[in-house]
């Protein structure tokens, strides 16, 4: 399904900073509002049942030596909105994924401490892995709340990150109107809702294994 989607997707908005763990990994503050910033629809990958999977990292090592792993919660826009509020924006959300918001550390270091936008960090081909699946709005949303989902990923079998969304700084229908109040939102397009704690280094030959516990099948990719 996601794979429909995301030929129609125009534009991919991600939080940083929403889980506090992270921003004190990451030495941030955390923020007083939602923030967020684009990628492209390029870096979008979607994960084949029966294909290999593959991200590749080696292609670009001569711009980046640092790639890294951050699982996120993602949101499909499933109607046209500007000025959402928050009491009316899951009606405007279709349903949510699973999916990875990679990122050459090592360049959006160098553009933080330059004062320069890192969007270069952000934006490489197969740097948006995404779960074939999206679960529909009406199986997760109950009473106006999204559930306390646990989203996680491996490495090489080795758990890297475990972390649940009730400890979203900000939750969705939260971003969905801070979003809302600066860009129009559009069917299809994405939101990556931040990430917890524990992003590392990915290198090639390393097996990514993410999903959404009890919810999602877990998905394979192959770093080459």
């Amino acid at each position: 399904m996601m794979q429909t989607i995301t030929a129609r997707t125009r534009k991919i908005v991600c939080l940083l900073k929403n889980y506090e763990a992270h921003a004190k990994e990451m030495q941030g503050a955390v923020p007083s509002s939602p923030e967020f910033f684009l990628k492209p629809t390029t870096s979008i990958v979607v994960h084949e049942k029966d294909g290999k999977n593959p991200i590749h990292i080696s292609s670009i090592s001569h711009l980046t030596q640092d790639v890294h792993h951050e699982v996120e919660l993602g949101v499909v826009i499933g109607k046209r909105g500007k000025n959402i509020s928050q009491q009316d924006a899951f009606s405007h959300v279709k349903g949510f994924f699973v999916a990875l918001d990679l990122t050459a550390r090592d360049l959006q270091n160098k553009a933080k401490k330059n004062g320069k936008p890192w969007t270069v960090a952000k934006g490489f081909d197969d740097f948006c892995p995404i779960g074939s699946e999206m679960i529909e709005s009406t199986n997760l949303v109950q009473d106006g709340k999204l559930k306390n989902l646990t989203i996680f990923i491996k490495i090489n079998g080795q758990v890297k990150q475990r972390g649940f969304t009730n400890d979203m700084i900000y939750n969705v229908p939260q971003a969905i109107e801070a979003i809302s109040q600066v860009m129009t939102l559009e069917e299809d397009d994405l939101i990556l809702t931040g990430t917890p704690e524990g992003v590392s280094q990915i290198n090639s030959g390393d097996v990514l294994e993410f999903g959404v516990e009890d919810v999602t099948p877990t998905y394979q990719f192959n770093v080459v």
